[in-house]
């Protein structure tokens, strides 16, 4: 057998001002990525401030206290350089890529960026447009739509994970430039960051280069402000319900979904191997059923969604609007079989796992691709030789362990499905299938009479 593709060595440093420095020497291209992972993201935003982090993120990179948005654009220009930032639920990214040779120039408009944000007014209002225009967009999308209603009853509307990371029009349009210092001001810290760079340079001399570039970047004496806690995930309904948001086209969207257990090291591999082979994959169960078998969809899927704390086992599918109930009744029997008469076989994971493995070596061939793997250890705690013993793992789950996984993600399935169709065309069929409680509800998940 082809031996195993193996994660590439991390070396480590701290700053003088306390910020953690993860970096991985790789020297096929002369260029330098890196992020800066902020431990804070959509999860801390103030109350009334949802959008907040997002926004912060956005407007970030558009001017310093010494350069406006042109300037900073021709200077990377010059540099040859690339910036970018973004936000999510619980962390925030300000990323580089420079080019190896003009890594001190680049650094110090990195840093400049980081630590000097001007949030003008026009670069603000700018980014509020766009945010707001993109609530909107989102607000016409059935895909956005069934994943925002289902978050928010899997979780809880006021629970970080179950709740939009962009806001809503109300609390974006209310936001303020000071408010956007605010956030930073508390939270862009280097006592509250890690730093992962991946490129064609040596720890030993990015770590002056890194001392120099935020030599003025100090963690104020005051402790971090206290995270906001949040509310206990509701208690799932006995039985499975079915919301219906109505809306006119020639396909639904279907979506449905439990609460899974934490992350956890020992089972991930497992979880991963069996869901590629029940949702994961173009080669799927769930796929190959409504797409290859029954060509009611151009595509269905199933998969854990990532989170700090409990995840979220989530199965969804495009299918014509004629199709919908019998579409959700191959779906609830695809996810009810795999944990009972019908469990993964030996063939079904042999594709899985050569899929999942044979994919590594090419995977970590990129800058990009280990930066992504870094920048999840960072965010959700993974442990440091997680990737080094993940393909072994892969290769080592048998039919029982991936009948373990489906029974610990999938269990008795989906306790919440989300349709977003033609409801004239939906419902009655739908409520016909007595699979439980069927409410109709708007864009936000509010009962509709």
């Amino acid at each position: 057998a082809a031996p195993l593709a193996a994660f590439p060595a991390i070396e480590h440093a701290t700053l003088s001002n306390g910020l953690k420095v993860m970096f991985v020497p790789r020297t096929a291209v002369p260029t330098v990525s890196m992020n800066l992972i902020f431990d804070a993201g959509s999860a801390v935003d103030p109350e009334g401030q949802q959008g907040a982090a997002v926004l912060t993120s956005t407007v970030l990179t558009n001017g310093t206290d010494d350069l406006d948005a042109l300037e900073i654009s021709d200077r990377l220009q010059i540099l040859g350089a690339t910036l970018g930032a973004g936000s999510g639920v619980n962390s925030t990214t300000v990323s580089m890529t420079a080019i190896e040779s003009r890594i001190e120039p680049s650094l110090a408009l990195f840093a400049d960026v980081v630590q000097n944000p001007a949030f003008r007014a026009e670069d603000f209002q700018r980014g509020r447009a766009q945010q707001i225009s993109g609530i909107q967009q989102s607000n016409r999308n059935p895909g956005a739509i069934a994943n925002r209603v289902l978050s928010a009853q899997l979780y809880g509307p006021e629970n970080p994970n179950g709740r939009p990371a962009s806001g809503t029009e109300a609390t974006v349009g209310a936001l303020t430039p000071e408010q956007l210092h605010a956030w930073h001001d508390a939270w862009f810290r280097p006592d509250n960051a890690t730093l992962v760079v991946v490129g064609d340079t040596t720890l030993a001399e990015l770590q002056p280069q890194l001392e120099r570039a935020f030599a003025g970047w100090r963690a104020p004496s005051k402790a971090l402000p206290a995270r906001p806690q949040a509310p206990a995930l509701p208690q799932a309904p006995a039985t499975p319900r079915v919301l219906i948001v109505d809306r006119a086209g020639p396909q639904s969207i279907i979506t449905g979904g439990r609460i899974a257990p934490a992350f956890d090291a020992q089972t991930q591999a497992a979880i991963e191997t069996m869901n590629t082979a029940l949702g994961g994959a173009f080669t799927s169960r769930i796929n190959m059923n409504l797409r290859e078998d029954k060509h009611w969809s151009y595509g269905a899927s199933g998969g854990v969604r990532t989170a700090r704390g409990e995840r979220a086992y989530v199965v969804s599918a495009g299918v014509q609007a004629d199709k919908t109930a019998e579409s959700l009744v191959e779906l609830r029997r695809e996810l009810t079989e795999v944990v009972g008469s019908r469990p993964l076989t030996e063939a079904e994971l042999a594709g899985a796992r050569a899929n999942l493995v044979q994919g590594l070596a090419g995977e970590w061939e990129t800058n990009a691709s280990i930066l992504g793997d870094l920048g999840r250890m960072v965010t959700y705690g993974l442990p440091e030789n997680f990737y080094d013993s993940y393909a072994a793992g892969v290769s080592g789950t048998t039919a029982e362990a991936a009948t373990t996984a489906a029974r610990s993600m999938v269990g008795a399935g989906p306790t919440t499905w989300v349709v977003v169709g033609d409801r004239a065309q939906i419902e009655p069929k739908i409520r016909a299938l007595g699979f439980g409680d069927v409410q109709v509800v708007d864009v936000n998940g509010n009962p509709v009479p």
